[in-house]
């Protein structure tokens, strides 16, 4: 009886795609010897060697490249029955569970979902508000059925599928009492002494990097002094004073009168983009139905 398993399967094919066992290791968060005894578990049972070691890297030998198709197809369908049995337990086929980054609901998301429950109002919506690389790992397990991050985010999202949905500017969020508050936009360099709040980097790290990336690139390194986890602690700690934060500019749709946003002059455009994901194995019709409207 053969005993290899679907755990083999997904090894196999991350060590394709990495092009070595050091980065498959890495991507899998196991050790690496652990990963190669597998392998050779794997080979052994099969009879014939699965890979060939290059100056470049990996290569998969014959033997390899025949297992690579059936080892995607195993894993596509044992997720379609993942998703299938819990979707019957559940009895949520008319309904589609979102992740979402806090900033999504700002402006795109809640219009998007106003929109479809005009077309489809019997459609359920459950909402989890999570980091981007939660909705990530969420997405893998089944967890959610859609998800809305922005990328780039550090996570293997190979079996994605991935719609852009824009490109974020940033702006500078202060104090009404701040000032710089009553112009009407901002040199970043005029900011470059000011204490900065940001966005936690496990939270949302693209925003993270964002910030930096503008203020490097604008030649200072910013003075981070608090992060924060989600937007109510960002509001509290910029409205009270502590300091300025460079955030996507869709905020400005819901903050309060204590503090208010200032668009940015003439900064190099970001790599941020707001983006939408879910798992290329996903059978709710319901969901796919709602990936086709926010995509159209």
């Amino acid at each position: 009886m053969s005993k290899f398993d679907l755990h083999q399967m997904r090894q196999f094919l991350t060590i394709m795609r990495a092009g070595s066992f050091r980065k498959a290791a890495e991507r899998l968060a196991i050790a690496q010897p652990a990963l190669s005894n597998s392998m050779k578990q794997l080979e052994d049972e099969l009879g014939a060697d699965l890979f060939l070691r290059t100056k470049k890297g990996i290569i998969l030998t014959e033997a390899g490249e025949a297992l690579a198709p059936i080892a995607t197809q195993c894993l596509l369908y044992a997720d379609h029955g993942r998703q299938t049995i819990k979707s019957i337990k559940e009895q949520s086929f008319d309904a589609i569970r979102i992740g979402y980054v806090g900033p999504a609901t700002f402006q795109f998301l809640p219009e998007k979902l106003r929109k479809f429950r005009e077309i489809s109002p019997e459609t359920k919506f459950s909402l989890h508000h999570h980091s981007s690389p939660a909705v990530v790992e969420a997405l893998q397990n089944h967890d959610i059925d859609v998800g809305f991050i922005y990328i780039p985010v550090n996570a293997d999202m190979t079996n994605f599928k991935i719609h852009s949905i824009e490109r974020i500017r940033l702006g500078a969020l202060m104090s009404t009492h701040h000032k710089f508050s009553k112009k009407h936009s901002i040199d970043i360099k005029e900011i470059k002494n000011e204490p900065m709040i940001a966005y936690a980097p496990t939270t949302l790290p693209s925003i993270h990097a964002a910030l930096l990336d503008v203020c490097i690139s604008s030649g200072f390194m910013p003075t981070i002094v608090h992060e924060v986890r989600n937007e109510m602690a960002l509001v509290g700690l910029v409205s009270s004073g502590v300091g300025i934060s460079l955030v996507p500019e869709g905020i400005a749709h819901v903050i309060g009168n204590s503090i208010c946003l200032i668009p940015l002059n003439e900064v190099a455009p970001s790599q941020l983009m707001l983006a939408m994901i879910m798992h290329e194995v996903n059978f709710n019709k319901k969901c796919c139905e709602f990936w086709d409207f926010c995509s159209s």
